[in-house]
């Protein structure tokens, strides 16, 4: 399939944490996508079996969906190998514990597709603690949500 053929990739990184990925996945296949192509690409590293159960299982859902082992570790190295696999013309990059729960986002996606241009957008949601996290998680979201 050509890049003209897809019009938006999700690439989404993840460290194995299969429950939220799972969220994340069925968040975005229930969203109504028509009349845009989309694919998704799930990036694990390390490469973990129930992580590529969890894409497989999902192949169903209609979507060219896309499970991407790597050794090397780091969400931005994820990132980039996913936009370097993308063949949308518009690139989503997500974390594996979002969940989009609206088509809210499909209008902002219909109205940035249209330009024809490069542009960067970017959607961002408040950071919650664990009832486990430590001293160092509470003062990244803390300053995380300053921000």
């Amino acid at each position: 399939m050509s890049k003209n053929h897809i019009d938006l990739s999700i690439i989404i990184p993840t460290l194995g944490r299969n429950d939220s990925l799972a969220r994340c996945l069925d968040s975005i296949f229930h969203l109504n996508w028509e009349p845009y192509s989309v694919e998704v690409l799930v990036i694990c590293n390390p490469p973990q079996d129930q992580i590529q159960r969890q894409v497989e299982i999902r192949n169903e859902f209609g979507f060219s969906l896309q499970y991407v082992a790597m050794k090397s570790k780091g969400a931005n190295r994820s990132r980039n190998r996913g936009a370097d696999l993308a063949q949308g013309k518009t690139l989503l990059f997500l974390d594996d514990d979002v969940s989009l729960l609206s088509n809210q986002f499909m209008s902002n996606f219909g109205i940035h597709s249209g330009e024809g241009r490069g542009l960067a957008s970017g959607w961002g949601g408040y950071y919650f603690n664990s009832p486990n996290a430590g001293m160092a998680s509470k003062i990244y979201n803390a300053a995380a949500n300053m921000w």
